[in-house]
């Protein structure tokens, strides 16, 4: 086929079964928008908008107007071309009209699921041959002690083995200790990634690998308030850490460039990527190579968009061919979604999380007029 023939647009708001904080106030539905890229053997592609206050800089509506905008210029994109010629067309067209983020990874999501329909493969398979066909998933625990505990042995049950901790709100003596209880109840096979979200100095950050290093956990998520004293953290503690707001949202190309010169980047271990926020396919794409090449461990993490999401992530992190969990749980906060849950006891499988791209809920979505 030579062009999308057809390009929809529907809007939704789905529950949620408990808030997001999203800085001073609470999310207690998450809005988005779905794009569908069609060409006329009815072939369908979808992709979400869903921007999220606090982290993404554009609005629903503003997505939805560069949106709008996009459509006309989308139904002159070649088809019939290599795939990342497909995506570079697409990617001169965000750059033309300085499209947000957001749209990008919409727009990105909806063209490969496309040409995963249009050539019948799934999408993992299409992006390489050799993908893993299961993938494991993270579980997030945070809050109070108690409840902390309480759901790490009910994840523990489900089948997880990898939890990521939140730390950094309460007091360095309380995280330490419910990391202890936390070690002692999870056994000494379960992998540990811990998120202080930038929380510390770096002298309470020297203090917490001290009395933890024994709990053996695998990074710390961004830890410190100031992310140029992470190579101190490390010279100090020889501590693993994990890059994720460090790495410059939308500035990847530039961060790349630098080729691990920066020593933040060259000391990580992990970097964590939101392609919601980075911009799509390029920019996530561009941080890949690099971390592969310098044998840094990918985690892709989920911004609480919708299941179709959740599913795209996950067979792009297959492609990748690394075992490591991924940051895909946040599928538990939504009460509705587009799609049934694709994660069971800690995994993805990736034939049968397919399947739900034909079981839409069509009653959650609205259609927006074009133009």
């Amino acid at each position: 086929m030579s062009a999308w023939s057809h390009i929809s647009i529907f809007r939704f708001s789905l529950s949620l079964s408990k808030p997001i904080p999203v800085g001073h106030t609470l999310l207690t539905t998450r809005e988005g928008l779905l794009v569908a890229l069609e060409d006329e053997d009815g072939c369908v592609g979808l992709g979400e908008v869903v921007p999220l206050p606090g982290m993404h800089k554009e609005t629903l509506a503003q997505a939805g107007q560069e949106l709008s905008l996009l459509c006309e210029h989308l139904s002159q994109v070649p088809l019939d071309t290599e795939l990342d010629t497909l995506l570079t067309s697409l990617d001169e067209l965000y750059v033309r009209f300085q499209i947000s983020p957001s749209v990008r990874f919409g727009i990105d999501m909806a063209a490969l699921f496309y040409r995963s329909g249009r050539e019948m493969q799934m999408l993992h398979s299409l992006l390489h041959p050799e993908s893993l066909s299961r993938l494991p998933v993270q579980a997030l625990l945070g809050g109070e002690r108690g409840a902390l505990l309480a759901l790490a042995k009910e994840r523990l049950d489900e089948g997880y083995t990898t939890f990521k901790v939140k730390v950094g709100r309460a007091s360095l003596d309380d995280d330490i200790r419910t990391l202890h209880e936390l070690r002692e109840l999870l056994g000494p096979e379960a992998v540990l990634r811990l998120d202080p979200n930038q929380a510390w100095t770096l002298e309470q950050a020297v203090h917490f690998v001290e009395n933890t290093r024994h709990i053996q956990w695998e990074f710390l998520e961004e830890p410190l308030r100031d992310s140029l004293q992470l190579p101190s953290l490390y010279d100090e503690t020889d501590a693993a850490y994990a890059l994720d707001e460090s790495l410059g949202w939308g500035n990847s190309e530039s961060f790349v460039q630098s080729d691990g010169k920066d020593p933040r980047l060259e000391k990580a271990s992990a970097l964590i990527l939101k392609p919601h926020i980075l911009g799509g396919w390029k920019p996530t794409q561009a941080w890949i190579k690099w971390a592969l090449m310098h044998d840094k461990k990918v985690v892709f993490s989920d911004c609480f968009g919708t299941g179709l999401g959740i599913v795209f992530l996950a067979h792009w992190a297959s492609s990748l061919r690394q075992c490591g969990a991924q940051g895909l749980d946040t599928w538990r906060w939504m009460e509705q979604d587009l799609v049934s849950p694709v994660i069971h006891s800690g995994w993805v499988e990736m034939e049968s999380s397919y399947e739900v791209l034909a079981q839409i809920h069509p009653g959650l979505l609205e259609p927006v007029k074009v133009g």
